[in-house]
This record gives C-alpha cells, sequence and structure tokens, in this order.
C-alpha cells in the first residue's frame, strides 16, 4: 500500500483543486481530526492513525514519558549541563513531556500501520519541524505532529520505505486565538496610592498568571502599607539580556556532542535518543537551556540588587521559570507558584509544578491531586481562587428584571429569538496531536455529527459554538456554519462571558473544562455529553461532585433539555446549590486575595529592609555607587544598569532621577537604561509618566545617532513610550526622523 500523508485541512482543498489523482494513487493516511471528519464528509477511505492507539498503551506511554523528563540525560548518555550549580537540563525535563509522549505514540502507531498494511511507499504534506517547548507553540497539534513525523521518517528510513514530500501552495490554517498581553494601559489618573514608607518588594513573574489573577495583585499590593510590587516578564529579561550580553559563557557543549552522535544509542527508546529527524526537538530545547542560562545572570543581579522580601511565580514548572526558582530558592528568598485550579481531567495536572518553596491552591481537591502526584503536602497552601471568587461573588448577586431586560436586548440585537432557548456548545481540542489524548477522535466526530442531527431536528432551540480560546477546531466548526442551518451560531467576536450571559444551557462535549464552572458561577445548567473519553482513572475529571447533568447519547441530551426547560424545578436544583461551587473555588468569610496576603506577610515576617528601598527610590545611581565594588565583583556594568533602570521604572522614580549623579555612559548603556526603564514601566505602571517621556524626547533631539542606531523593535517601544505618555505624536515622529536621516547624509 502506498500512503498519503495529511497534516491540515488546506491540503485537501489543495489537492480537490491541484491534484485530485493523488486520492486515486494513494490511500490517505492522518491523525488530525479538521482532517478525518473532511474525507468522512467526502466519502473518502482513508487511515485513522488513532485506530492503532489502545488506552492502555495511552496511559503506559503517558507515564513513561514523564519518566524519561526526570532522567534524560542518563538514557541520553550525556552529563547533565550546570549553571554554577543548578542544573539547567534537570530545569528542561518538563519540556520534554510532549515530545516525548507523543515520540512514544508515534511508533506504535506507525509501526502497526506499516506492518497491517504492507506499506511500500510513503508521500505527504509534511509539517516543518517545529520544537515544541513549554507545551506550543500554538496551535500545539501542529508542533507535535511534526514530532510524529520525525518518527516515522525514522521508521520508513530503517525499513528502506521511500519518502516522498509534497508541497501545497496554500496557507495552513489558523486554529487560534491569541492571548493578551498582561501590559497596563497608562491613564491620566493614577489610582496609585503614594506610600511615605516601604519596608517590602513583590517581585512577581507574570508569564503564567491570568489577567485576573494579574489586576487582583496589582490591586492588592498598591493597597497594602509597607509594600510595593515590582512586576517583570520573561521576556522583559530576555529583552534586555539581548542588550547585556557581555558574557561569552557556553554550558551547552555537552548537550550539542550529543546532537551529532546519537547514532551510538543502543537503549530502549531510538524513536527519540537515536533518531536524527529528532534533533530539531532538542536543538529547539537547547535554545531554552541557552536563553535559562543568558538570563539567570542578570536576574540573580536583579535578586541582590532589589533584594525583594519574595517572588512570585505564575507558572514555574518549565525550563526559564524553573532556573529562575533555583536562583531565587539560593538567595534564600521564599519562592510561591499560583497553580491554577479549575477543571479537567486529572492527568493533565501531572507535571504543573516546579520546584518552589510553597504552591498556591484552590482546593482541598487540587492538593489531593498533586499529593498523588509526588508534590510535597508541606508545600502546598489553600487559599481559594483568586481568578474566579471575586466574578462568583458578584454573580451570585440575585438577578433583577432590569439584567433578564437587557438579556432579551442583547438577544434581538445578535439575531436571536428571546423567547427560545439559547443552548452554548463549549467545546475544546481533544488532543495535542500524539500528546495529551483525551478522547478517542473517531467517537468524538460521532459525537459532533449526533449534535448536528440534533440542532437539525429541534428549529425550536438556538445553539451557539464557543470554541476554547488558545485552540480549536475552528475549520470544522466554520464549516458547519457553512451548511447554514437556520438555529446555529458562531459568534467569534464574542467573549465566553457575553456567551453564557444569553445561553439557557451549557453542553460539554467529550473535555470537562473549567467552562462548566464558569457556566455554573453565571447559574447556567451545565450538561456533559461525553461518548468518547478514555476509560482511565487519570482521565477522570478533577472533581466528580459538580452539579451537572451527564449524558452518554443524543436521546439522553435531548430529554434533559426537555426536562430544564419544561420545569423550573429541576433548573433550580442545578444552579441553586452554590454549595459545591464555594468549595470549588474556597469562597469562605475572607476573600482569596486577603488569605494570600496573609500568607505572603506571614511568610516573610523579620524580611524588610525600608532603609535600603527608600535609598533606591531616592536616588538609585548614588545607592549603586555606595554599593558599586560589591555588585562589580559579580556583575557587569550592563547588567547593573539594567537593574537599576528597570527598578526605577517599575517604582515610577523617573528617568531623570538616573542622571543626578553625572555618570558618564556609552552609547550601548544609554540604550540599555532607555529599554530597561521603558519595559518596566510598560509592564508596571497603571499611570502616565510624562516627565520621562520629555526627558527621554529632549535626549533624542540632542543625541538623534543613538536613537537612529537602535534596530526597529526597540525604536518603536520608545515611540509607543512617548506617544502612551502625551509628549509627541507618531506623524511628529516620523517627521523628526525623516529630518535626522537627512542630516545624517550631509
Amino acid at each position: 500500500m502506498e500512503l498519503l500523508y495529511i497534516t491540515d485541512i488546506s491540503q485537501i482543498k489543495f489537492i480537490l483543486d491541484v491534484s485530485p489523482n493523488l486520492l486515486v494513487k494513494f490511500t490517505p493516511i492522518t491523525g488530525d481530526l479538521v482532517v478525518s471528519n473532511e474525507l468522512e464528509n467526502l466519502g473518502i477511505n482513508f487511515i485513522d492513525e488513532w485506530d492503532y492507539l489502545t488506552p492502555k498503551t495511552i496511559e503506559s506511554n503517558w507515564i513513561l514519558s514523564n519518566k524519561l523528563t526526570k532522567c534524560w540525560t542518563n538514557e541520553a548518555g550525556i552529563d547533565p549541563v550546570y549553571y554554577e550549580d543548578i542544573s539547567l537540563s534537570e530545569c528542561a525535563g518538563q519540556d520534554l513531556a510532549y515530545s516525548f509522549e507523543a515520540a512514544l505514540n508515534a511508533r506504535v502507531v506507525y509501526e502497526k500501520i506499516i506492518d497491517t498494511h504492507n506499506v511500500t511507499r510513503i508521500a505527504g504534506f509534511f509539517l516543518p519541524e517545529i520544537a515544541v517547548i513549554r507545551t506550543g507553540p500554538f496551535p500545539t497539534h501542529r508542533a507535535v505532529r511534526s514530532i510524529s513525523q520525525a518518527v516515522l521518517f525514522w521508521i520508513a528510513e530503517s525499513r528502506n520505505i521511500p519518502v516522498e514530500k509534497l508541497e501545497s501552495t496554500y496557507n495552513l490554517s489558523s486554529g487560534i486565538i491569541k492571548r493578551k498581553p498582561l501590559v497596563g494601559k497608562p491613564s491620566t489618573k493614577s489610582n496609585i496610592k503614594i506610600k511615605k514608607s516601604v519596608e517590602k518588594i513583590a517581585l512577581v513573574l507574570t508569564d503564567g498568571l491570568t489577567q485576573d489573577e494579574y489586576n487582583a495583585l496589582k490591586l492588592t499590593y498598591n493597597k497594602l502599607d509597607k509594600w510595593d510590587i515590582i512586576t517583570v516578564t520573561k521576556d522583559d529579561i530576555k529583552n534586555i539580556a539581548a542588550l547585556t550580553n557581555d558574557r561569552c559563557e557556553d554550558p551547552l557543549n555537552t548537550l550539542q556532542t550529543f546532537l551529532s552522535s546519537y547514532q551510538k544509542y543502543s537503549g530502549d527508546f531510538p524513536e527519540i535518543f537515536g533518531n536524527f529527524y529528532f534533533n530539531f526537538q532538542f536543538e529547539g530545547l537547547l535554545s531554552e537551556i541557552g536563553i535559562a542560562s543568558r538570563l539567570s545572570h542578570p536576574f540573580s543581579a536583579f535578586l541582590d540588587i532589589l533584594k525583594p522580601a519574595v517572588v512570585i511565580f505564575g507558572h514555574e514548572a518549565f525550563t526559564i521559570e524553573s532556573v529562575l526558582v533555583e536562583i531565587s530558592k539560593k538567595k534564600q528568598i521564599p519562592t510561591v507558584s499560583l497553580f491554577h485550579g479549575g477543571l479537567g481531567p486529572k492527568f493533565c495536572f501531572k507535571g504543573l509544578v516546579g520546584k518552589s518553596d510553597h504552591i498556591i491552591v484552590w482546593n482541598h481537591w487540587d492538593k489531593d491531586i498533586l499529593q498523588s502526584y509526588g508534590v510535597d503536602s508541606d508545600r502546598i497552601n489553600i487559599i481559594g481562587s483568586i481568578r474566579y471568587e471575586q466574578k462568583y461573588r458578584s454573580e451570585n448577586l440575585s438577578k433583577t428584571v432590569l439584567d433578564f431586560n437587557n438579556k432579551d436586548i442583547r438577544l434581538r440585537s445578535l439575531g436571536l429569538d428571546p423567547n427560545a432557548s439559547v443552548v452554548v456548545l463549549l467545546t475544546a481540542a481533544i488532543n495535542c496531536g500524539f500528546a495529551a489524548p483525551i478522547s478517542n477522535p473517531r467517537q468524538h466526530r460521532n459525537a459532533l455529527k449526533d449534535i448536528i442531527g440534533f440542532i437539525k431536528r429541534r428549529a425550536d432551540l438556538q445553539f451557539i459554538i464557543k470554541p476554547h480560546p488558545s485552540f480549536d477546531y475552528y475549520d470544522l466548526y466554520s464549516n458547519l456554519i457553512k451548511a447554514k442551518l437556520p438555529n446555529l451560531y458562531f459568534f467569534e467576536e464574542l467573549t465566553f462571558d457575553e456567551v453564557i450571559g444569553i445561553s439557557s444551557f451549557s453542553i460539554l462535549i467529550n473535555y470537562f473544562t473549567t467552562a462548566a464552572l464558569e457556566s455554573l458561577i453565571n447559574k447556567t445548567p451545565v450538561i456533559f455529553y461525553q461518548n468518547a473519553v478514555y476509560p482511565l482513572s487519570d482521565w477522570e475529571c478533577s472533581i466528580v461532585d459538580l452539579d451537572i447533568i451527564e449524558v452518554g447519547s443524543i436521546s439522553a441530551l435531548e430529554s434533559s433539555i426537555d426536562e430544564l426547560n419544561k420545569s423550573v424545578t429541576s433548573r433550580l436544583n442545578l444552579t441553586n446549590n452554590t454549595l459545591i461551587v464555594e468549595k470549588v473555588i474556597g469562597v469562605s468569610e475572607k476573600t482569596a486575595i486577603v488569605r494570600f496576603t496573609d500568607f505572603i506577610n506571614q511568610l516573610v515576617i523579620g524580611k524588610c529592609d525600608g532603609e535600603r528601598i527608600g535609598r533606591l527610590k531616592v536616588n538609585p545611581m548614588g545607592f549603586l555607587t555606595d554599593q558599586q565594588e560589591i555588585f562589580e565583583k559579580r556583575y557587569t556594568k550592563s547588567e547593573i544598569l539594567f537593574v537599576v533602570s528597570y527598578i526605577s521604572g517599575a517604582l515610577k522614580i523617573g528617568l531623570n532621577s538616573l542622571f543626578t549623579n553625572k555618570f558618564s555612559f556609552s552609547s550601548k548603556e544609554w540604550v540599555i537604561i532607555f529599554m530597561s526603564y521603558i519595559y518596566s514601566n510598560r509592564s508596571n505602571s497603571i499611570s502616565k509618566d510624562w516627565k520621562s517621556a520629555l526627558f527621554l524626547l529632549g535626549f533624542i533631539l540632542t543625541h538623534p545617532n543613538i536613537y537612529l542606531r537602535l534596530d526597529f523593535k526597540n525604536r518603536s517601544k520608545i515611540n509607543e513610550f512617548m506617544v502612551l505618555n502625551g509628549v509627541t505624536n507618531d506623524y511628529l515622529i516620523s517627521r523628526l526622523k525623516r529630518v535626522y536621516i537627512r542630516l545624517s547624509k550631509y
């Protein structure tokens, strides 16, 4: 048999438009749910890769991949890589979880297919090599699919099966909605409390924080006496580290040697450690480890100069954050991470926690799951959900007649009938390629087809598809809408809250997510339709006591909706029992954010240095001069300037304060100072800093060559800072730049 490997729905369109004979000559093969669905709709026979994976194999490979992440250098036969005495290769383990799991599953699948069908040739529209780092890049399934391809190439080569790479001129589908960065917009009004005396600083790495968590932390620490908060992202440090690269350390020689010696591997996992085609994954990991090592020194300088009382992480299980946690712990600074909890299969929670001293969770279910995966109980602290508690407290208030009138107006504005029930289908991707599979794809496709049949029959109901915001089968849903069912809608522009606000019921399909909790908070009944979830103990929902209806067939789904429509009592029984929701999000007399700050205050008793912070705020460069001999023994001048400038931007000290001592700086050092201040100001400030923007404009007018030599990205950041703070506009900047360029030619 000759196989035609298809990885994206755009390739089917290309084949039908340009090379339909391929479908005659070859047998299509795919593991992509959207592609499979389209082939079924077209009546084209194909091989579904998922038919060759049993639940038992999925479970055993998941367990095995997690074990391999802990000992991967051992298995590869190489020495661990260190930054000082921190094992970078150990910190990087979790970044390999998806790729290892995908490779193990791919080997099982492709060996079975080749043996079963006597495959003699493979042609395919193969994806570019994309290393899976963290759980991305989005769309995750595409990066994971490139891992599967690497295993297919390795097997084909070992069996002398020729592989032909085909090219499509059509763009790949997108399948994602991009998350907005956590950056506050400047406003003319400042709601920052001016604090006369600050004794403690909380340093917060916002990567991994939700917008609600970020806002709550900022607002709370702004209100607390004796505290200031400084937020930083790994991208902030990365961007400045690129400017402060005075060091030429390369801790990666050992790993790079490994990449060129894969042929020597003789262990049990040659699809990973003896596979030349898998090297791009290790190269991606090397890049991530390289970034971590380059960030280590600037971050260490940050901690030594700032001396925060605590470092708070939004997420710290992956390479970069794990290294930063270890650096903080070495300096005996308490580290705290927020475990985001929620609802979902239990196995998805494994590996979400790194090595921070303290882990903040929502409830006892979170604690029990983490303990079952080996996390020490003493590290786990239950404080409730910062993300959802405030929403619950506001949504739990009685709805007024005005609320219902507004709902009717909103329904009419969307072309919906206020007198007919609105059912929202809360969908989500059921796997990331051969990593983290939750449900059987063939059975899931059948469920979607059955639901479409149900929608066609029930003209008395209105249905809205609401996909998961990070990745879902958008092309499949778009095609459903093209069928022009009069009672099926796909409002891509509406937020989740807006959709739930106009809905009568929520239906989750073969993936139980935190969307169910949000529906219950909004007093919207939830039905979980599941006919495809793998029957494995760790694949059960993390919380099983919620007041929801579970059904496994369309007839049961239809009966449940009809019962809820007819019986007010049934609906109230599902939505008025708030006790379980309160237990999930940890509602108590004190709010979650108050309990969190109480915990932090207790944690850092005695850790205060008000005099040091006061000197930093009054005269940062003067403070640096006093400590210069101590700092310069360990750090470069560029690294020190980065930290002091970033702190100045976070505390809104003002750019002009950095030059009160008449320091002399090189062009490169000027750039580091300005960019550090601007990155920090963007991440931390919620009011305008027009004096600093005016100072920066004056510097540009008197030193145009420094400004013009900047790369586009940094020049754009400077322009944005001045425009947002009202000292100029885009037109004037453009005119000024043209004048300088003309003058530079003379």
